[in-house]
């Protein structure tokens, strides 16, 4: 008797990213899907999922109060000010460092 395959679990870190690049790169899902090692039906239904979740600024800002705007902005100061703490540790030379760097 056969036995059913079992279905893999990916990371949500992991899921998270190939939905960007699924939604941001320009490519089709079968591409996609392919560069990453996992099926298209696999790639499609986490993009399905991510279009049907509310976003995090929503959710954020129906909590606390603030603006969609607000809360946005908020995070763009946040995550500019970790990029700026990543690129001073960044080894001398590396190429994270000069990657984004101010001229």
């Amino acid at each position: 008797m056969p036995t059913k395959k079992r279905a893999q679990e990916y990371p949500a870190d992991f899921k998270t990213q190939a939905v960007q690049l699924a939604i941001t790169s320009g490519k089709s899902r079968r591409v996609v899907a392919d560069e990453l090692g996992i099926g298209r039906s696999t790639l499609c239904k986490w993009v399905e999922q991510h279009h049907r979740t509310p976003n995090a600024a929503e959710v954020i800002s129906s909590v606390s109060g603030l603006s969609t705007q607000q809360t946005l902005e908020q995070e763009v100061r946040r995550l500019k000010r970790e990029l700026e703490i990543v690129r001073l540790l960044a080894p001398e030379g590396s190429t994270f460092r000069a990657w984004g760097a101010r001229a």
